[in-house]
């Protein structure tokens, strides 16, 4: 700090207290005929005052009470009777008290101080007098909310403070008939907000992981409770001790959710001009405005921000980048913040599940809409962003790398359709990803080698290869030379590999590394795409253990799971038993039943499973309920029908829903085909609408009624079961159920012109939980999610793997 910060502050009183006198309000020509009483000048200038003369014989600045000093200088930028002349004094007042370093975390309600600031440079309003005069005091407050994010007290703000500073920032750079200079100013600290925030994860990280292991630490230590005897019902108990324990909470998931929408950051007073007020100063005027930064609700212990801002920020700078709501600029906006979020953050992202969950979900679910654009900038950033997602989160994102990769890079790379600028912006993002030679081999042994993931590394390969050669008619151009070095860079990949491995054979090379990196991928370890998974990173480490044979036997699995699913879709999913029917073929083919060893770890335990398996049903035998003379179940079918990459979800659809009725055996076969494959979701603990996305996202309803009602009847009875709620029994799920089937077709079918409403719906589901209704609060809770994002009932796969 200076060694003249008190006399730094005194001449920033006097300038703010010179700017005062200039105005009616504040000062009047009869101070020079007459005394005035102090007690008849506005309580504005009494603080200043109070200041000035309450640093008499102060030494150290850093002793006294940071707010105290502040506080005259914080009232005069919240006045609306400030004019901009005036309420830019104080601004760059406290802009300097920033840029000096007073506030710090040692000094004397730091906290409290720095927090005040936020909220009056968020809540800062003025008189307007001159266009320029005015853009002048905006960027200035720009400039406030830039330095209090990065001074040395700015890690002190609050969840609340930095929502809103960022907020402010982007509704001044979204000002209409604002100056360019302005708008950029605006977004330029908009980043520097951004980058702060998300330069701090590791620190906030460490917190976060230390309070968990402290929580736990605390949850081991404390006594068993006590159990009451004779008491029932005594489980309340239990659950209360638990949600007491020490420790700051999790935040809550209502917490965690982004905005209501992008354009909607905290509903505050705008940071803009306001029209002049009557003249007159008025003491109780200026009394109420300390009032209005609520400094009553910043705790003196509150913790300073951490998950619960990041999960926040990063979810509504996804929604910017939403193409269904916001303009392109705003786009660009979006995704280069977004890019600056995954830059500075970086891997350091993963140890905030909440985060990764915003990453994974939002965010690659807008990427993915973004690609299908025609603005080229707004493509190449998304191509950015893709990379800087997968370079800071790759362990968590392999469902999502395979539909960018294919619905995305290689599609526009592979479309004679497409602008050839876009082209070879998708050419050029590939290169990327194909110079990282780990990441080729990560690529090979965890998607060419899943069962149930496309050839990823063929593909890619193979695109690149196929447009290096011009086509008919065509002339060597730049895409070719794009596309040949993507090949040459896969060759150099492969090379580097090859010389390491040889390296390890003959010694020359320590396998400590590659042994370390081998023994992390563990024993038995599964993916979503069937069989062993190997972290992405480690293969190029584990060239040496790497099992060649068990990659062999993947491959040769997944073929025939690729040939028994083309002939099921080339049958179209037919109930033939014959020497050609599908049946047959993929029992042949060793794949039916399902070997043990291709099934994802989610199937049998955990959400999306039943691990309990279903008695026949009454009246049939074991002839009945078989195949193949008895040796394929019902279970086996059905268990093929949910984990068999790459079946027609219609052909599915049509296949559990039919009754075979002209032989009553295979009817019944058909049934318990149809139980068991519902029966084989979890749906303990899930909302209703949760559990339909789920169990409608592995078929398609097929057209006819009687099918739907079937699969409707089963699924209700299974939900009833696992979940009953508020449900008097399965038939108000049966119904209800079909009422939001039908609410997703209204809400979201442009041919629809009257909309439902939620009265609406509320009146269309009346008497059905057993004669009563269900809450209201539970129809307008699925009113809202199925408004906000319809069920899957023609999915598109590339969005799919986004839900």
């Amino acid at each position: 700090m200076l060694s003249n910060a008190v006399s730094c502050v005194k001449g920033e009183v006097h300038n703010v207290v010179s700017m005062l006198r200039l105005s009616g309000r504040w000062g009047s020509s009869s101070r020079f005929e007459r005394e005035v009483p102090l007690e008849a000048e506005s309580v504005l200038m009494r603080e200043f005052k109070g200041v000035q003369d309450g640093l008499q014989g102060i030494q150290d600045l850093g002793s006294v009470d940071c707010l105290w000093y502040l506080k005259p200088f914080l009232e005069t930028i919240v006045s609306e009777q400030a004019s901009g002349p005036i309420t830019g004094t104080a601004l760059a007042s406290v802009n300097k008290f920033l840029l000096y370093g007073f506030l710090r975390p040692e000094a004397p309600r730091a906290r409290e101080a720095i927090v005040a600031v936020a909220r009056a440079a968020t809540r800062c309003k003025f008189e307007s007098s001159s266009v320029r005069e005015d853009e002048t005091t905006l960027i200035q407050i720009l400039e406030i909310l830039r330095n209090c994010i990065r001074c040395p007290a700015g890690p002190l703000l609050t969840d609340e403070a930095v929502w809103d500073m960022c907020g402010s920032a982007f509704r001044i750079s979204r000002f209409e008939n604002a100056s360019h200079l302005l708008h950029r100013s605006a977004e330029s600290t908009l980043a520097h907000l951004v980058l702060t925030i998300f330069t701090r994860v590791p620190d906030i990280a460490d917190e976060v992981e230390d309070r968990e292991a402290a929580d736990a630490a605390a949850a081991a230590a404390a006594p068993a409770p006590l159990v009451a005897v004779g008491g029932g019902g005594g489980g309340g108990g239990a659950a209360g001790g638990g949600a007491a324990g020490g420790g700051a909470a999790a935040p809550a998931a209502e917490e965690l959710a982004g905005p209501a929408g992008p354009a909607a950051p905290p509903a505050r007073p705008r940071a803009t001009p306001s029209r002049a007020q009557p003249a007159g100063s008025t003491g109780k005027a200026d009394s109420t405005v300390w009032k209005s930064l609520d400094l009553a609700s910043v705790p003196r212990r509150e913790a300073p921000y951490g998950e619960r801002a990041l999960v926040k920020l990063l979810s509504w700078l996804s929604s910017l980048t939403e193409p269904a709501s916001q303009p392109a600029h705003t786009r660009v906006l979006g995704l280069r913040l977004v890019n600056m979020v995954l830059e500075s953050a970086g891997a350091d992202m993963g140890r905030l599940p909440a985060l990764v969950h915003v990453a994974t979900a939002e965010l690659c679910r807008n990427l993915v809409q973004n690609s299908r654009t025609t603005e080229p900038a707004v493509l190449a950033l998304t191509f950015r962003v893709v990379y800087s997602l997968f370079a800071s989160l790759t362990p968590y994102l392999k469902v999502p790398l395979e539909v960018f990769f294919v619905s995305v890079h290689l599609s526009l790379a592979d479309s004679r359709d497409a602008p050839p600028e876009n082209r070879e912006l998708a050419l050029e993002a590939l290169i990327e990803f194909a110079r990282d030679g780990e990441l080729m081999a990560d690529i090979f042994v965890n998607y060419d080698c899943g069962v149930r993931c496309s050839n990823l590394f063929e593909i890619l390969t193979g695109t690149l290869a196929r447009n290096a050669v011009p086509g008919p008619g065509e002339r060597l151009n730049s895409l070719h030379v794009l596309a040949l070095e993507g090949v040459l860079a896969v060759l150099e990949s492969l090379a580097r590999r090859c010389e390491l491995a040889a390296r390890v054979r003959a010694g020359s090379l320590p396998l400590d590394a590659a042994s370390e990196a081998a023994d992390s991928v563990g024993d038995g370890e599964h993916s979503e795409c069937g069989g062993a998974s190997t972290p992405f990173g480690a293969a190029a480490a584990s060239v040496a253990s790497r099992d060649v044979v068990a990659l062999r036997e993947r491959r040769q699995l997944k073929r025939r799971f690729a040939l028994a699913a083309a002939r099921f879709n080339a049958e179209g999913g037919s109930h033939d038993e014959g020497e050609s029917g599908w049946l047959r073929y993929a029992h042949e083919l060793g794949v039916l039943p399902v070997p043990e060893s291709s099934l994802p770890p989610t199937f049998g335990a955990g959400p999306g499973s039943c691990p309990a398996p279903l008695a026949p049903a009454e009246g049939s035998d074991d002839a009945a309920v078989t195949a193949l003379d008895g040796e394929i179940s019902p279970a086996d079918v059905a268990q093929f029908l949910r984990t068999c990459p790459g079946l027609d979800r219609g052909f599915i659809g049509q296949y559990i829903a039919s009754n075979l009725d002209r032989r009553k055996p295979r009817t019944i076969f058909q049934t318990e085909v149809r139980r068991h494959f519902v029966s084989s979701f979890d749906f303990r603990g899930l909302p209703i609408v949760t559990a339909l996305r789920t169990f409608l996202e592995a078929f398609r309803l097929p057209g006819e009624a009687q099918m739907i009602e079937r699969l409707m009847e089963d699924f209700a009875a299974h939900l009833f079961e696992q979940a009953p709620g508020d449900y008097a029994d399965k038939d108000a799920i049966f119904v209800f159920s079909f009422s939001i089937i039908m609410l997703t077709t209204d809400a979201h079918n442009d041919q629809v012109t009257k909309k439902m409403t939620l009265q609406d719906f509320v009146r269309n589901n009346r008497g059905i939980n057993g004669g009563n209704n269900l809450p209201e609060s539970l129809i307008a809770e699925v009113y809202a999610d199925i408004q906000n994002r319809p069920l899957s009932l023609h999915a598109d796969a590339a969005e799919r793997g986004f839900a």
